[in-house]
């Protein structure tokens, strides 16, 4: 839920005062785990496909 509004342009700030139980430890938490479920990833770069005549 919490990567969910910030990808959605929520603030740090609008979540914790939408959600009072929640602190920025929770936020930075999120982002943490978000984090390492992707940093041994691969990034590839996209290549634009030409159409087919």
């Amino acid at each position: 839920m919490i990567l969910e509004l910030l990808a959605k342009g929520a603030t740090t700030q609008e979540i914790l005062e939408d959600y009072p139980d929640l602190e920025l430890a929770d936020i930075h938490a999120a982002l943490l785990y978000a984090y390492s479920l992707v940093e041994n990833e691969d990034v590839f770069e996209r290549v634009p496909v030409s159409p087919q005549p």
